[in-house]
């Protein structure tokens, strides 16, 4: 029997630290330069059953497309010249926990937040016409989850994922503060079951997505919906 010190230097050892950075730099004409760093975490450790611990932290930039900018007046929405990149920074951190044995199980957890200035989105104006905006401050966090099982050869396979989001304008002194985001759930669930046998695979996903508001008061939403989609395979 190995002494205690042995015993944690073997499970020091099977352990895995991964360090991830990332530096980028965009350059555009009309809007100048942009550095946006990006530092990422993974720790890992177990063989059959392994545990993983990962973290990323950084910041995002993104100008408008083309689309953006010009799309042609069509009566019902047009392009605005006048929009401002938006720019980001981003946290998520979480947790996966594998099996692999005489089957494969995993499970993962993550939590995610984005904060956002000038957040670019599409939609009504004062007249109703859809013209992409920008919001002066916006929040997005949420938790996502995922269940995976499978046997062997995937001869049957399960795997159930969940977000549950919350998308909010935060700009200051607006009256908008605390609205929820339109056309951003706050709950989305797949349901995937499904086969491989020899040459011939088949599965099902059921999508349940929740309400979502239509309007940037909230006074006006579209109704949660569920989609299923069937697949057959053959190779």
């Amino acid at each position: 029997t190995p002494s205690n010190s042995s015993a944690a230097s073997d499970v020091y050892k099977r352990q895995h630290w991964t360090w991830i950075p990332a530096l980028r730099w965009d350059n555009y004409s009309d809007v100048g330069s942009h550095i946006t760093p990006k530092l990422g975490l993974l720790i890992s450790t177990g063989e059959e059953l392994s545990f993983a611990l990962r973290g990323n932290y950084g910041s995002s930039y993104r100008v408008p497309t083309f689309d953006d900018l010009y799309w042609p007046d069509e009566g019902w929405g047009h392009g605005n010249p006048n929009l401002k990149p938006e720019s980001s920074t981003n946290l998520d951190v979480g947790f996966i926990i594998k099996k692999n044995e005489s089957y494969f199980l995993q499970a993962e957890v993550s939590y995610f937040q984005n904060k956002i200035k000038d957040l670019i989105g599409w939609g009504p104006d004062n007249s109703g016409i859809w013209t992409p905006l920008n919001i002066g401050q916006a929040k997005i966090q949420g938790i996502e989850s995922g269940l995976k099982f499978s046997l062997p050869k995937e001869i049957a396979y399960f795997n159930i994922y969940h977000t549950w989001m919350k998308a909010t304008d935060e700009t200051d002194n607006s009256p908008l503060k605390g609205k929820r985001l339109i056309y951003r759930p706050d709950h989305k669930i797949d349901l995937i079951i499904g086969t491989h046998f020899g040459d011939l695979s088949a599965n099902m996903d059921l999508r349940i997505v929740s309400k979502r508001y239509t309007t940037m008061d909230n006074s006006n939403t579209l109704p949660k919906y569920q989609l299923l989609n069937g697949n057959i395979g053959y190779s």
